[in-house]
């Protein structure tokens, strides 16, 4: 028996793939040096150049000692076909009659059984399944044969060893200035279709092309193919619009291989119409999704979307990979998505259809994964990875009229858009759906849901603009208004308004706060009555440090950082010797922000020169150690500069230049303050729900604290006392009380 086979070319092409697989080649030849593997498969993606690899490991010197036989399954429709096919390779001459299934099956045994023998079977993808059987019956009657074999599915068989090819890196080269693997296959297989022309593309373009297709070799030598009519811009465009890669004048070439989609094709002749439907559905994501999202959103249940995609993956149509979970997330390959783009290019009706339902259950996938204002329910690590699926379905949804369901996804994923740095995305996203022609009352709910958003960044100025266009969208609403909307934008606009110096104001505010925003605490209420212009500093780091304490202050990230750069802005105040703490604060939040992308506080006031303030060396020092700290280190961070200033409240206020003052407990402080205002003993009890004899005896240990004999005493000396504190973000300046 003499070899045959290897000196067929695959397809036609000519391009050096080769040059590129250097390492496959290595490891593809380990294992064949390996004599205990008789059953080596080589699995992948349509066009990723198994057989290329398959043949060119065959025909290293090696094995020149042993038969290799090379039989190419391609046109083989079923059982009998293929072994036909295999005999007429491994007997000469072939027998007249080649008979039914089981007689081929002994011939082929009896033709091998002489020696060692290496038998490819390449591209076996149509009838892999069918005879898997007798691939397992020849290795048993012929101790000396192997087989390998080339095929999108694995044969499932227990002495079966699998290697799976991957496509050509596209990520960045490890040279400056070189081009990745995959970047460089199409750059030679532009210049193979120019022939001697020097074709001059620009580094990024080919980058972006080979990305694009995933790093697919048949799809790389289509696209040069398609770079050599059309351009590479435009070859560009056609990918990303779905246009199938067609290879033009290639006579050599085996039909499957003249187009990508048709190369797919070819291997779905038998796939079953629910997991390609799944497919499709699939498709609609931007990224990989897990199997709890494929659930949601394939519309088949739970038995079937297990068949369907363990189908998808045996097909290397998907892409399974273990996240850090321990769960799996499946993903499309650059090129089967290319095919899914053209199949519903072609029939818009169909493709209208599955996008509509898409966003529907986007929604109801946003529902699961998304967690609201609730700290207390973790957000899903899955949710992060359909970002952009959510940022494209609030724009397709504005778009679509139905706007109410992007408000709802957007406040849903709040947490989500903060972990992933895309909250300023959302924002204007939102803000370009509702500009045009929507319902007043989607309108304000936009208006306020962004004016939250704004309040809780720290952006005081946007969010008076906001809410105060929510308020006036309200009061046209009439009868429609929401009552407990309108209380909500209402206190925020209060506690964001200018407060009188020393009044009781702003305690009754606190108390109020308290009691409509019991979820969160009002803690984006409470930094906004912090920051305000007219506030006392003293004041101002009092209600930071109750949003630092709120047990559940880590679950609000945009709060928490500006609680604790204004407790940074406000420590200024306190000389020298808080400089460092300060900075320390001022610069961890900022350094915060930026890392999460929220978009950075209303700039008002002039900023600390912190590298003056505090000395060259110092202020390095510092921007080191902010620079590395998490939010909670920041948060205890904060909590502990408090601490160590001394008892709560007392040493706070002590610094902040409240002078005798800053002996008085916060409660303590809240009394004299509203016996500034005139309040009696028993409208103070009310005020504060106290009994009247609880106040009395306050009243008593100020008076003694203070060393005032009357309640005229305390009103003047708490009229006197204070600076003002304009707290408004990180690196500002807190100004006088004019």
């Amino acid at each position: 028996m003499r070899a045959r086979g290897l000196e067929m070319s695959f397809a036609g092409r000519g391009t050096p793939v080769l040059a590129h697989r250097t390492d496959e080649l290595a490891e593809l030849a380990g294992l064949l040096a390996n004599r205990r593997i008789r059953l080596l498969a080589l699995t992948g993606m349509a066009g990723v150049g198994k057989s290329v690899l398959a043949r060119a490991a065959l025909r290293a010197s090696v094995f020149h000692e042993y038969p290799v036989v090379a039989v190419d399954l391609a046109a083989a429709a079923d059982r009998a076909t293929a072994l036909a096919a295999v005999l007429e390779q491994v007997r000469d001459p072939v027998p007249p009659r080649a008979g039914e299934p089981a007689g081929l099956l002994r011939s082929i045994a009896t033709a091998l059984a002489a020696g060692p023998t290496i038998v490819l079977l390449d591209n076996c993808d149509l009838v892999a399944e069918s005879i898997s059987r007798d691939i397992a019956q020849l290795l048993d009657r012929c101790p000396r044969l192997r087989i390998v074999l080339t095929s999108r599915l694995p044969l499932g068989l227990r002495s079966e060893c699998v290697l799976c090819v991957s496509a050509l890196p596209t990520g960045e080269p490890a040279v400056h200035g070189a081009l990745a693997p995959a970047a460089r296959l199409l750059l030679d297989s532009i210049g193979g279709h120019y022939g001697d022309t020097r074709v001059f593309v620009e580094k990024a373009v080919l980058d972006q092309i080979s990305r694009a297709v995933g790093g697919v070799p048949l799809a790389l030598e289509l696209a040069g193919a398609t770079i050599a009519r059309v351009g590479a811009a435009e070859t560009l465009r056609r990918i990303e619009a779905g246009e199938d890669l067609v290879s033009g004048r290639c006579a050599g070439a085996a039909a499957r291989h003249r187009s990508l989609c048709a190369a797919i094709d070819w291997g779905l002749t038998d796939a079953d119409a629910p997991s390609l439907e799944l497919l499709l559905r699939l498709a609609q994501c931007a990224a990989g999704v897990d199997r709890g999202a494929v659930l949601v959103l394939g519309g088949l249940d739970d038995e079937a979307t297990t068949a369907a995609l363990a189908e998808l993956v045996s097909r290397s149509l998907l892409h399974g990979r273990l996240d850090p979970q321990g769960g799996v997330s499946y993903e499309l390959t650059a090129t089967v998505r290319i095919w899914c783009r053209h199949r519903l290019a072609a029939d818009p009706e169909r493709a209208a259809g599955l996008r509509a339902e898409h966003l529907d259950r986007l929604c109801r996938l946003a529902e699961s994964l998304g967690r609201g204002t609730d700290p207390g329910r973790p957000v899903p690590a899955g949710a992060e990875v359909h970002v952009e699926d959510f940022l494209l379905a609030i724009s397709e949804l504005c778009a679509a009229g139905r706007a109410d369901d992007a408000l709802r996804i957007a406040a849903e994923l709040q947490d989500v858009w903060i972990r992933c740095g895309r909250l300023g995305a959302v924002e204007r996203r939102l803000a370009a759906g509702l500009a045009g022609d929507q319902p007043r009352a989607i309108r304000w709910r936009g208006s306020l849901l962004l004016g939250r958003w704004a309040l809780s960044a720290g952006r005081f100025q946007r969010a008076i603009a906001l809410l105060s266009e929510a308020a006036a969208l309200l009061r046209l609403d009439g009868q429609a208004a929401d009552p407990a909307a309108t209380d909500a934008i209402e206190l925020a606009l209060t506690a964001l308004a200018p407060l009188a110096p020393v009044t009781a104001e702003w305690t009754a505010l606190r108390h109020r706060i308290r009691r409509i925003a019991a979820r969160d605490g009002g803690l984006a209420l409470r930094n906004a009555l912090a920051s305000n212009r007219l506030c006392t500093a003293d004041h101002a780091l009092l209600i930071y440090q109750e949003v630092l304490e709120h047990p559940q202050v880590h679950g609000y990230p945009l709060e928490a950082i500006c609680a604790i750069e204004g407790s940074g802005a406000a420590y200024a105040l306190a000389g020298a010797e808080y400089a460092t703490a300060a900075a320390t604060m001022v610069l961890a939040g900022a350094g915060l922000r930026a890392g999460l992308g929220i978009p950075p506080p209303d700039a008002d006031g002039a900023r600390v020169d912190w590298p003056d303030l505090l000395g060259e060396r110092l202020f390095e020092d510092t921007v080191r150690r902010a620079a590395t700290m998490s939010l909670t280190a920041a948060i205890d961070y904060a909590r502990s500069v408090r601490s160590a200033a001394g008892p709560r409240g007392a040493g706070v206020l002590s610094l902040c230049g409240a002078g005798v003052l800053g002996t008085l407990t916060p409660r303590q402080r809240e009394i004299a303050e509203l016996v500034a205002t005139g309040k009696t003993n028993r409208m103070i009890a009310a005020e504060l729900g106290l009994s009247e004899w609880t106040i009395v005896n306050h009243l008593r240990r100020v008076m003694a604290k203070l060393g005032c004999p009357s309640r005229l005493h305390i009103a003047l000396l708490v009229q006197r006392g204070g600076k003002t504190a304009p707290i408004v973000g990180s690196g500002r300046r807190i100004g006088e009380n004019p």
